[in-house]
């Protein structure tokens, strides 16, 4: 047991605990140490309970296995190790060996796979809004069709022209970003300072 979850239920070394499990099949379990992790090192399993496979499959004997953890008997090579496993679990192809390294680039190319889909996102985002802007741009030249010729009558050149709609554009862009960082700011702020209160 997690002696941090120990603590919080004044539990000790040697209680006796009232433990149910999946299927209704209730017991008594001793207490027989206590951790300070609450999870296997590098394999992320949730939970500051351990239980021995006698036990589980005692008393939930349907129960399927999602991860076993071998530990190596005194001189034996993790490499030799590793080569046995291997070799042992080869009719069970659904069945994979990993190390804490393998496990690590595991979780690696997951949060890799979530940035890329972010990244996507982010630039599908870019390219909306690129092609707001030029709408709006088209738009604003094709309603001011009068107004652009009267300047051009007055003397208005074609370079000063093309300088003008530039800098609206950069005017709209600036104030768009504004616009939805500030709302952006204020939508993720809201819900942590509401569940700030609640927790106070």
């Amino acid at each position: 047991m997690d002696k941090d979850f120990a603590r919080e239920h004044g539990v000790r070394v040697g209680d006796a605990l009232a433990v149910t499990f999946p299927g209704g099949r209730e017991t008594k379990l001793t207490v027989g140490a206590l951790t300070d992790q609450d999870a296997p090192e590098g394999f992320g399993v949730e939970g500051g309970l351990f239980l021995g496979l006698a036990t589980v499959e005692k008393y939930v004997p349907d129960g399927q296995d999602s991860a076993v953890y071998v530990n190596a008997a005194s001189g034996t090579d993790a490499e030799t190790l590793r080569e046995r496993l291997e070799k042992t679990l080869d009719p069970y192809p659904q069945v994979q060996v990993r190390d804490q390294a393998d496990y690590k680039e595991l979780i690696r190319q997951q949060i890799a796979v979530m940035l890329y889909l972010v990244y996507a996102l982010l630039g599908l985002a870019i390219v909306i809004a690129v092609l707001g802007v030029v709408n709006t741009l088209a738009l604003s030249v094709v309603e001011r069709t009068r107004e652009i010729g009267l300047l051009r009558a007055i003397g208005l050149g074609r370079r000063q022209l093309r300088r003008m709609i530039r800098l609206e554009s950069v005017v709209i862009a600036v104030f768009g970003a504004r616009c939805s960082a500030s709302r952006s700011a204020w939508s993720g702020a809201s819900p942590c300072s509401r569940c700030w209160r609640s927790r106070a």
